[in-house]
């Protein structure tokens, strides 16, 4: 039930969201000016060295391959099973690159680095929360030894990819938010059409 709740929620969210940015709704609009323009004048050259070296690393491309490292090492407890891996992760990918085609938003005028493609929803914040997603819910059903340290380790990744986002001027905050909750909705869905092998463990 939670999970059908959380789907509903997140959906019917983002497709608000989506519709607000497709009619150039002015608060929308107003709130991402506000927002890109607190980071441009954030800018200086070491926090621009540092927000591009997160935004390499953290390529949603790369993310996958990451990932890809993750379910290597549940594979022997078989939490994810194959098909929700691939779903989650490389299915929700090309289900969001199709989104962006749908709403083909352009991206923030000069950006401190070049980026290609459309703006909305954010590729970076989706994938990494994806992922995120994935390992917190894998952690508070394994009972790791300090799994809270990990979990605020992956909750600080996602942060730090989307105020590398914002900093660079890759994207408008509505972006971000769109990423989130668009990861949340298909991680929920996921969730529900494959669900995980729960049995707690000491590790």
């Amino acid at each position: 039930m939670k999970k059908f709740v959380t789907i509903i929620i997140a959906v019917t969210a983002f497709i608000i969201l989506g519709v607000l940015i497709s009619r150039r709704q002015l608060l929308i609009i107003q709130n991402d000016l506000m927002i890109s323009n607190f980071f441009r004048n954030m800018v200086n050259s070491h926090l621009t060295v540092f927000f591009v070296v997160i935004a390499k690393i953290f390529n949603p491309i790369l993310v996958i391959i990451y990932s890809w490292g993750f379910f290597y090492i549940l594979r022997k407890d078989n939490f994810y099973p194959f098909k929700s891996f691939c779903w989650t992760v490389i299915g929700g990918y090309v289900f969001m690159k199709l989104i962006k085609l749908i709403f083909h938003r352009s991206r923030p005028a000069d950006p401190l680095k070049t980026v290609a493609g459309y703006s909305f929803p954010s590729a970076h914040t989706f994938e990494i929360m994806i992922v995120a997603l994935m390992l917190i819910y894998w952690l508070e059903h394994s009972q790791i030894r300090l799994y809270r340290l990990f979990e605020l380790l992956a909750v600080l990744t996602v942060f730090l990819v989307i105020l590398s986002r914002l900093y660079l001027q890759a994207h408008y905050f509505s972006d971000i938010l769109g990423g989130i909750l668009l990861a949340i909705a298909w991680f929920a869905i996921n969730l529900s059409v494959f669900p995980p092998n729960i049995l707690r463990r000491d590790i």
